[in-house]
């Protein structure tokens, strides 16, 4: 079973191995955005799993542009 779940810049995929979860973001100019992103992917896969107890297979976090503020 394919289920996708789009949202303003989120996408949940449901796949046999857990669910495949793609956020697009931006940053804001001088952040590490190396560190932003692992912080993001580790936060939001623990909180989902911690949530509602389904597996997360991976968090693809995309970063589409950065901002001055």
């Amino acid at each position: 079973i394919k289920r996708e779940f789009p949202d303003k810049g989120v996408r949940i995929k449901e796949e046999p191995e857990g669910l495949v979860i793609d956020l697009h973001i931006l940053v804001t100019y001088g952040v590490n955005i190396a560190a932003v992103v692992s912080s993001i992917a580790h936060k939001i896969s623990y909180t989902v799993e911690d949530a509602t107890g389904i597996g997360v297979a991976a968090v693809n976090v995309f970063v589409d542009g950065m901002s001055a503020h």
